[in-house]
């Protein structure tokens, strides 16, 4: 069985060597890596170009952000599973192969959650220096025992706030999410797919709806294949740890001229987008009081708080048609 590891970059020269050292350590080795640049300003990519001539690489001319790079990766790939990670993720040796035996328990199973662990700096544990609370960094080939912050223990989404959110996120891994269980969704830092699942969730030719650029983009594809009879099965034997803050600036999910603002406003746009084009009507009116009550507050905070938000609410609109011709498409 064929893994296709596609690995989305964008000015991640801090971290690259690193997540794909990890990558290559896995006790899987059927795999395959691509690497798809996202018009880095730094030398991320001739280094690797350089250091790591086996790899695969698609070098964009712009930044077409996760979606879009994500779907090239998937078309350009070979494998049966794809594994989906983000530059700023470090694998556990057996990530991979736990991945496997998780999603061969049951042929609707179309994605597979590990458990993400955080770690603080590029030169933190257990990103190079090695020892933790309780086990050595990943990259040396042993467990992390724990005591660590949880990244991600996968998707839910949360009704009450009508957002998705992490499980666990920024809780101590005291072990509550211990258990393998049925979930909602993979977060996209480090998802690991089955290829025909992706095929049967698509929209024309998009795997990730490339409308979202990024920010939300997972959780759109976790709610689509949850609406086709799909399952995601969270293993917390497959672990990789996290370094998320680099979403904020670097990773491509945000325009280079003003940083951290564009990033926002893709996520506020996006959550709306995600709604529209996958809640049932029936469910929206059942909690309507509840739903319009709490978008209301969420506009007065926009409005009186996070004024940096209300681009996102403008740039719903143009988007309004193309997502509902995908909705009625999928």
């Amino acid at each position: 069985m064929l893994v296709s590891i596609i690995i989305i970059n964008r000015n991640g020269k801090k971290f690259l060597n690193g997540c794909i050292e990890s990558v290559m350590r896995q006790s899987w080795n059927k795999v395959e890596v691509i690497l798809i640049d996202n018009a880095s300003t730094d030398d991320s990519l001739s280094s690797i170009q350089k250091s790591h001539k086996d790899i695969a690489i698609i070098a964009n001319l712009n930044n077409d952000g996760y979606s879009k790079a994500a779907n090239t990766g998937i078309v350009e790939s070979k494998g049966e599973f794809i594994l989906i990670l983000n530059p700023d993720i470090i694998l556990d040796p057996n990530f991979i192969e736990h991945c496997l035996i998780s999603i061969q328990k049951d042929k609707k199973i179309g994605s597979v959650s590990g458990k993400l662990l955080r770690f603080k700096s590029p030169l933190s544990p257990p990103f190079n220096k090695g020892r933790g609370a309780r086990g050595t960094h990943p990259v040396d080939g042993a467990q992390w025992m724990g005591r660590g912050i949880i990244d991600s223990a996968g998707l839910i989404l949360c009704q009450d706030i009508r957002r998705p959110l992490d499980r666990g996120q920024n809780q101590k891994d005291n072990g509550q999410y211990n258990n393998e269980e049925y979930i909602f969704g993979v977060n996209g830092a480090a998802p690991f797919y089955r290829r025909v699942m992706l095929e049967d969730v698509k929209i024309g030719v998009e795997y990730f709806d490339e409308d979202f650029f990024a920010y939300y983009e997972d959780v759109d594809l976790a709610w689509r294949a949850q609406l086709l009879g799909w399952k995601c099965l969270y293993t917390p034997s497959a672990v990789a740890y996290h370094y998320r803050s680099y979403l904020e600036s670097e990773k491509g999910h945000t325009n280079d001229k003003h940083g951290k603002s564009m990033g926002k406003i893709h996520a506020v746009k996006n959550r709306y987008l995600l709604y529209l084009k996958n809640e049932f009507m029936l469910s929206f009116l059942k909690h309507s009081f509840r739903n319009i009550a709490v978008e209301v507050v969420r506009l007065i905070r926009y409005l009186f708080r996070e004024r940096d938000a209300l681009p996102g609410v403008k740039a719903v609109f143009p988007y309004l048609l193309p997502i509902f011709k995908k909705r009625f498409l999928s």
